[in-house]
């Protein structure tokens, strides 16, 4: 048998999760997107799906996708289609979630209007009374004025916020057709998960069976006249006209709520190139001398503030512009994304898109989304794709044709292949800045890892470890059909040679030992070697409720490698075990033959991939694993060279962005931020006592990828008897996990009752809920923990010490509150001056005489 030292794994030694407590109410409590108890992901099978609901109005048809479908549910989306016939309009209303529009075909204008903003543009006004037309000069020189409107294109994009009024004309010559994906489950709808629409003019729309809409229909769909609940006399008071007026606000002629206008409507829409024009003239310092819109900041007395943010922020960028491909590829296609930094609205929404065009028979390569769920919308050709699920089964296995619909939810990974026509599609994000984590080409998963972790991980051969990472190593995401790739033996491995001197390059790896707090982010693939001759233990809090987690409460866990592991009974995991827990290979669930050409590799190798031998997770290498570990003091040691300007003359690592043209803009700030922290670190305790003890707290400040994840740690050491004071958290919940030693603690709810009071000792893990208030005495042993808390920056109120509630309440605060003297007020507010948060088991504090 192998000795110890020779463990390899991926690190699935015990991973503990837990489920938080559901905030009270079931209030929005923290900025979160995590699922209700309604929304469990059930994700066994995911289908392309069709539109089922469909609403008629006079000037076009608004289809709806079923709400009800798992996939929209886990996601928390609604999907809808609208359709306007030209020269007809949408009339206004405003959602309870932010959207995105993807104008699939056509041309029109939009007017998108905000609470607070000024009217910026000018159109021709209607006739009116003599009275009115007189005041309406005086205002605006007989033109309405109104808030910007836009012209709308095919390709474009187009962000909503929650609650902005938005109405749409249809001025071209043929039908306008947008797909929009609504974000129910986003931070801003502090509703339930329904899609709700209000209509600020119209009436219901008929279906499919001829009801008006809600007759028979889908419960979960609101779309009405928001006037129509009012009181006639109230809402005529309220707008000072006459309830003929209030009348027709809340008419319901059946026409739907996309309507054949009556009168012409023109209303002032710059063209693009005068309003470049305009802005590059204003920069120069020029005035525009025929300019047919006028912006509210050259109306004297017109700023209120919100102009220069949110009044002018651009609402909709074009997808169909070549030259801003962020993937091109002239064999495989191109990939255009807008998120945040192309239109930065979509960080107000925190959603983004991605417009995709593949040639025939290309690959989209197998990849994840490491924040966000996707739904995909087909706008052309027709592709075979394929999802892999958590438990490593086929979730997905369809050819999706223009029309189809699918949702790809966070972490699931995907692959596709275009048909023989190409496949045109786009995909709506649940985030701003969406991070996709690819498993073939030169930005790939297996670039980053050393090859002997490839070769014992799949036991095969370093040819074979080769082809895997470097078959497709000039491309990236889009994959060309043919297998344009060298094959490696004896020329490849002198390609990696010009490449590497000789070396495997791959991403940073790191030591760890005892005491060391490891951050490791959603997504982020990792690995672990016991290089050690003892074993490796290590205790992992998974933050289920993050709200970087799209998905519902159950931890999945996604392995590149290995079979399903054998529970106590024998079974293999899942079979008689907790549903709730899956550890599978992704890879099991999809095709060889895809997955041959992805990779462009042969068969053999993918069935290599793909195997279960039974040795689970955590296996022992058969070949020897030696990868270079820069040691602490010689990287240290080289920054401090590289900011004084000097080379380092004996380097055993050669970092990145020392390579030239291998900078790709992420090096100096995710790709080389510090991952681990020691916290056995006496030095660097926040709170130290020579009667008490010491504790140490590891938040964004000490480890800044903590920031990125929103966790933090501290680890506590109590001396014999002593206590930690009486407190609460402010910011978080806290999973603690003794190391060692013994102590009794107290736990009190927020009825005043008990709800935790034993003794815990070593391996013990218990839950201190946000606000609920604990005290702990250390036995004679001492006692020694960890605490995982659920925020960066954690911030606890003690009830004891010099730092406690009682130090800032006046004395004659607490006499009344809780009826005694000066005396014993005193004491509660002093006795303990000279200690914060841990306290010694003797009373060595100097009582205070009675002034």
């Amino acid at each position: 048998m192998a000795p110890k030292s020779s463990v390899a794994g991926a690190l699935a030694l015990f991973l503990l999760c837990f489920n938080l407590l559901h905030h009270a109410a079931h209030g929005k409590g923290y900025a979160t997107t995590g699922l209700t108890s309604a929304q469990q992901c059930h994700l066994d099978r995911i289908q392309a799906s069709q539109p089922t609901h469909r609403i008629e109005s006079e000037g076009g048809t608004t289809e709806i996708w079923d709400q009800k479908e798992d996939q929209f549910q886990c996601a928390g989306v609604a999907v809808i289609r609208t359709t306007i016939r030209p020269d007809s309009l949408y009339l206004p209303e405003f959602m309870n979630a932010p959207r995105l529009a993807f104008i699939e075909r056509g041309r029109g204008i939009l007017g998108i209007t905000y609470p607070g903003c000024p009217e910026t543009y000018h159109s021709e006004g209607q006739a009116g009374s003599k009275g009115r037309r007189e005041e309406a000069g005086e205002r605006g020189r007989g033109q309405d004025l109104h808030q910007k409107v836009q012209r709308i294109r095919r390709g474009d994009l187009v962000a909503i916020p929650e609650g902005a009024v938005h109405w749409c004309h249809n001025d071209g010559d043929e039908e306008l057709v947008a797909i929009t994906v609504v974000d129910l489950n986003n931070q801003a709808n502090q509703l339930d998960q329904r899609l709700r629409a209000f209509f600020l003019a119209g009436g219901q729309g008929r279906s499919e069976s001829g009801n008006k809409w809600g007759e028979g229909g889908d419960s979960r769909i609101n779309f009405h006249n928001i006037f129509a609940a009012f009181d006639d006399d109230m809402l005529a008071e309220a707008y000072d006209v006459p309830t003929e007026i209030i009348r027709n606000l809340k008419r319901d002629d059946g026409r739907g709520f996309i309507v054949n206008p009556q009168k012409r409507i023109k209303v002032m829409v710059p063209e693009e190139q005068e309003k470049e024009t305009h802005f590059e003239e204003q920069r120069r310092g020029r005035s525009s001398r025929s300019r047919r819109f006028s912006p509210s900041w050259s109306r004297e007395g017109a700023d209120n503030g919100l102009e220069e943010t949110f009044c002018t922020m651009k609402m909709r960028h074009n997808m169909e512009t070549r030259r801003e491909s962020d993937v091109f590829s002239r064999q495989a296609g191109r990939l255009n994304l807008v998120n945040m930094n192309k239109l930065p609205i979509l960080g107000w929404i925190d959603m983004s898109a991605e417009r995709g065009n593949l040639l025939p028979n290309a690959l989209y390569s197998p990849h994840w989304s490491m924040t966000d769920h996707r739904v995909v919308y087909v706008t052309g050709g027709d592709a075979h794709v394929q999802i892999s699920g958590s438990k490593g089964q086929n979730v997905f296995d369809e050819r999706v044709s223009q029309g189809s619909v699918f949702v790809i939810p966070q972490f699931f990974v995907t692959v596709a292949r275009a048909g023989n026509n190409g496949f045109e599609w786009v995909s709506f994000k649940t985030s701003s800045q969406p991070m996709q984590s690819p498993l073939a080409g030169y930005t790939s998963v297996f670039r980053a890892l050393p090859l002997q972790i490839i070769t014992n991980a799949y036991q095969i051969s370093n040819r074979e470890a080769e082809e895997l990472k470097y078959n497709r190593e000039h491309q990236t995401f889009l994959l060309s059909p043919s297998r344009k790739s060298i094959r490696m033996p004896v020329g490849r491995r002198e390609e990696a040679g010009e490449r590497g001197q000789g070396q495997d390059l791959h991403q940073k790896v790191q030591r760890i030992r005892r005491g060391d707090l490891v951050a490791i982010p959603e997504g982020a693939v990792h690995w672990c070697h016991n290089d050690g001759d003892e074993e490796l233990v290590a205790i992992t809090v998974v933050d289920l409720n993050n709200q970087a987690n799209q998905l519902d409460q159950r931890l999945r866990a996604f392995f590149l490698a290995g079979g399903q592991g054998r529970s106590e009974s024998g079974n293999k995991w899942g079979e008689g075990g907790d549903s709730r827990i899956n550890f599978h290979n992704i890879f099991a669930a999809f095709d060889d033959d895809m997955l041959a050409e992805a990779y462009d590799v042969p068969t053999e190798i993918i069935r290599n991939l793909k195997r279960d031998d039974g040795r689970g997770f955590i296996v022992i290498p058969q070949k020897r694993i030696k990868v270079m570990v820069p040691e602490e003091q010689e990287k240290e040691t080289h920054f401090e060279e590289q900011r004084r300007g000097k080379s380092s003359r004996s380097r055993r690592y050669s970092p990145s962005w020392s390579r030239e043209g291998a900078d790709n803009g992420l090096e100096e700030t995710f790709c080389t931020m510090k991952m681990r922290h020691n916290m056995e670190t006496r030095r660097e305790s926040d709170v130290f006592s020579r009667q008490a003890g010491r504790l140490n707290l590891v938040n964004m400040n000490k480890l800044p990828i903590l920031g990125w994840i929103d966790m933090s740690a501290e680890r506590g050491n109590l001396l014999p008897n002593a206590l930690y004071s009486p407190h609460w958290s402010m910011t978080d919940h806290r999973v603690v996990y003794v190391t060692g030693g013994d102590a009794h603690v107290q736990i009190s709810g927020s009825k005043g009752q008990n709800v935790f009071d034993e003794r815990v000792s070593q391996g013990s893990v218990f839950v201190i809920p946000q606000f609920f208030v604990t005290v702990a005495r250390a036995g004679n042993n001492g006692f020694e923990w960890v605490s995982f808390k659920t925020s960066s920056q954690p911030m606890q109120s003690p009830l004891a010490g010099y730092t406690s509630v009682f130090r800032a309440l006046p004395l004659q605060i607490i006499t009344n509150a809780y009826q005694i003297s000066n005396r014993e007020a005193e004491e509660l507010k002093y006795n303990r001056e000279h200690q914060t948060f841990l306290l010694s088991p003797s009373r060595k504090s100097i009582r205070m005489p009675v002034v």
